[in-house]
């Protein structure tokens, strides 16, 4: 039986809308699934000969992958993602700003998505120089998404 592969199909679907994956990532997922598995799923060799149709093309195909989707799971992984780039030195507000976008769009509980924003918008007051400390909005954010990133079982 194969594997179910629509949740990761999901990570990079919305890694891409967002921009913080670009479609080549995903291109190159569905090749490693190709290479591993003996008779990967129609859905999967789509995605890998997607390349010419583009951006919009990768994400139509990703659209189609069969499976059990969980979009939190995918915003978890993306913002798993979004801690190591904002460790390497990302643009703040554009990492607290994507954070909050992944939030919305793979429908995490209000409850996190209103942390996330009180975040971004301490961030922009920091920027202008009106309230609170840049450093201590960075801290704050590497912690959020230290909390809800996707954390591998050991």
């Amino acid at each position: 039986m194969p594997r179910d592969h629509a949740t990761e199909a999901d990570y990079y679907l919305y890694g891409i809308e967002l921009g913080i994956l670009g479609f080549e990532k995903a291109i190159e997922w569905a090749d490693s699934i190709i290479e591993l598995e003996a008779e990967p799923e129609v859905e999967i060799i789509d995605i890998a000969l997607a390349a010419p149709k583009g951006r919009n093309g990768v994400m139509d195909a990703l659209k189609e992958v069969k499976g059990v989707r969980d979009p939190q799971m995918a915003g978890r992984m993306l913002l798993r993602d979004l801690k190591s780039l904002l460790q390497n030195g990302s643009n703040l507000k554009a990492i607290s700003s994507k954070a909050l976008n992944v939030t919305w769009v793979t429908q995490m509980p209000e409850e996190i998505r209103w942390k996330f924003d009180y975040i971004d918008d301490d961030i922009s007051l920091a920027e202008q120089g009106i309230y609170s400390d840049i450093e201590q909005c960075k801290i704050e954010l590497k912690e959020m998404l230290e909390l809800y990133q996707y954390h591998e079982a050991t």
